[in-house]
């Protein structure tokens, strides 16, 4: 009987530890891809502050990724997805959209969820000020 509680109590401590262990690598995930997403709205409001003419590149109806430098990349993005895979970053992956009816960017960030089948995302909104 003693080992018998031994093993409930055991399995117990294994199961809600994997539990915690599972969420703070997802809490890690999501603050990674949020400072990625960040990153990204970051450009924008630079090119808001600084240079309309990049602000305007940016204007277009398709998904895109901004890159460091602020030129626009097209090519990275995954058609499926709609964001491009940061090679330098993998797994995960960011792209921006422009809505020019409502003049607001979608910034998405994906990454593999905890269950390898799933993917998690995470979505922020950014309008810019002044009639842009």
């Amino acid at each position: 009987i003693g080992i018998t509680i031994l093993s409930v109590v055991l399995g117990a401590a294994y199961a809600s530890s994997s539990t915690s262990l599972q969420q703070g690598t997802a809490a890690g995930n999501r603050a990674k891809a949020l400072g990625y997403a960040e990153g990204q709205i970051g450009l924008i409001k630079s090119a808001a502050n600084n240079s309309a003419a990049l602000l305007n590149q940016y204007k277009i109806d398709q998904p895109f990724c901004i890159l460091g430098d602020g030129s626009v990349d097209t090519k990275s993005v995954n058609a499926s997805k709609g964001v491009c895979e940061l090679s330098t970053q993998a797994p995960y992956g960011v792209g921006v959209r422009y809505n020019s009816g409502s003049k607001v960017f979608t910034v998405t960030a994906k990454w593999p969820g905890n269950n390898a089948s799933a993917e998690d995302q995470l979505i922020l909104y950014y309008k810019v000020g002044g009639g842009s």
